[in-house]
């Protein structure tokens, strides 16, 4: 099996990062704090997933789409390939819309280590 992630790397004038933190009860990433958006869906393109995942997840309307990077992972034999896009949004006025599958939408800073993945820190 192949899977397809696109994530958004949206940051604000602050540089701080918008991230979510998945709610225990979900199946999949229980208390993960991860960077908005999800899968592709079947003959979608890639752009239009981040568009239709970051507008679910927290109300933002992305205005620009730049590729960072990419990382592959093997986990339970799926192979996943992670995208990872610097997103401009119309605003910055997100709202949890997902708050059945998020505890929380919010800013982070890169100060604040404990929740730092190696693409993120490259990418800066």
């Amino acid at each position: 099996m192949f899977k397809i992630f696109a994530r958004a790397i949206i940051k604000n004038e602050k540089w701080e990062f918008l991230l979510v933190k998945k709610l225990n009860s979900q199946k999949i990433a229980p208390w993960k704090t991860l960077l908005p958006g999800w899968t592709l869906e079947f003959d979608e393109e890639i752009e239009d997933c981040l568009i239709r995942e970051i507008k679910e997840e927290t109300w933002l309307e992305i205005t620009e789409i730049k590729f960072a990077t990419h990382e592959k992972i093997m986990m339970d034999w799926v192979h996943r390939l992670w995208c990872y896009y610097e997103c401009k949004t119309k605003n910055l006025d997100f709202v949890n819309m997902e708050p059945d599958k998020h505890e929380k939408v919010f800013w982070w800073t890169k100060e604040n280590y404990n929740v730092v993945w190696k693409h993120i820190l490259n990418y800066l």
